[in-house]
């Protein structure tokens, strides 16, 4: 479909059948159908994810002007489309700021939910904690040398789309056992992403992504970089306060350090709700998935005018009415879950939309 960015987007949609919606943007180098990673929780929770790629990635068209606050615009749109009347975000990784952009502009009648699970922050908040892949690229070399990054990323296994499958999970084994030693040897990050690692189909769904993600070569996500690295063009603090924004980080990352989600905190104030956990960058988005889906779904629940009744202001019995079937979701009006990414190896990240989800 068309946007107000003059954007063509593609989009996903797991599983097929549900009581509640979701729709899910995706972040560095990754894609829509990273959103697949939430198929079985999106059917034992009844929630259904729409993941939509960003520009440039996957099927979307790409557009070099894009900016940050365009973001919303587009979801807002989308949401329109698929007739969602309310919806959560969320934000995985690089899908931080998208998460925050949507904070920041999406309507308060619909928009009633933002998580952002190790999201990247602004760029005033520092790298300090960060490793040097990093560290390097947010804080000069996607904005400064995007020709030499672009080269970089050339030569990443994640851009060699012309290696075979096979070929693409064998190097990816051989990487993990390559970093295994004793665990008494590891470091707690090494070790949590290892874990992750490990899983033959979390492997599967990472080359899948990465070919959609680099399908126009490099440059959408050197120009995605940049854009996440510079200014937001709004205030985090200007963010309304009457909408709940949940934080998940991990206290063994160095991909994006905890200090993220404490400075986002500290500027959100009371609306915030700082999550840590014992996890590493990957493992955080990975192993806690169903504890902020289902944290997010609740906050939806909450927050939305569709709220089941209560036994004081049930209606009457000749008025039908529509019960909730679990109690973490919204009925299957038009709500849904907007879903935020970050990279194919990050793992999915979602958000809430029209009694349905977004993700970016």
């Amino acid at each position: 479909m068309n946007l107000p960015s003059a954007v063509s987007v593609s989009i996903t949609t797991v599983p097929t059948f549900s009581s509640s919606q979701t729709a899910e943007n995706s972040v560095m180098h990754s894609s829509r159908v990273e959103a697949a990673c939430f198929e079985e929780l999106g059917l034992k929770l009844g929630a259904r994810i729409i993941a939509a790629d960003r520009p440039g990635f996957g099927w979307s068209s790409p557009h070099p002007s894009h900016t940050l606050l365009d973001h919303p615009r587009d979801l807002e749109r989308l949401a329109e489309h698929l007739g969602l009347d309310e919806y959560g975000v969320l934000g995985i990784s690089g899908g931080g700021p998208y998460a925050l952009a949507c904070a920041f502009s999406l309507p308060h009648e619909k928009l009633k939910c933002v998580s952002i699970v190790c999201g990247l922050g602004g760029r005033d908040i520092g790298m300090r904690g960060a490793g040097w892949p990093t560290l390097l690229g947010f804080t000069w070399r996607y904005r400064l040398v995007p020709t030499p990054t672009r080269w970089w990323f050339q030569r990443q296994l994640a851009a060699r789309l012309d290696l075979s499958d096979e070929k693409h999970l064998e190097l990816l084994q051989q990487d993990a056992s390559s970093r295994s030693g004793s665990k008494a040897t590891l470091s707690r990050e090494v070790e949590k992403e290892l874990e992750v690692m490990r899983d033959e189909h979390v492997l599967r769904l990472f080359l899948r992504t990465s070919r959609e993600s680099f399908a126009h070569g490099c440059d959408p996500t050197v120009q995605d970089g940049r854009l996440i690295s510079t200014d937001f063009g709004f205030q985090v603090e200007d963010i309304r306060s009457d909408l709940p924004v949940q934080l998940w980080y991990g206290k063994h990352d160095s991909s994006l350090p905890l200090n993220h989600g404490v400075q986002i905190a500290a500027r959100l104030g009371g609306r915030a709700h700082l999550r840590v956990e014992d996890e590493s960058h990957w493992s955080i988005s990975n192993n806690r998935r169903e504890e902020y889906l289902e944290a997010l779904l609740s906050s939806i629940q909450s927050q939305s005018r569709y709220a089941a009744p209560t036994q004081q202001n049930k209606p009457p019995a000749k008025t039908p009415y529509l019960p909730w079937v679990q109690p973490a979701l919204t009925e299957a009006l038009s709500s849904g879950l907007i879903f935020q990414a970050g990279s194919p190896k990050e793992g999915c990240k979602a958000k809430w939309a029209g009694k349905g989800m977004l993700r970016h």
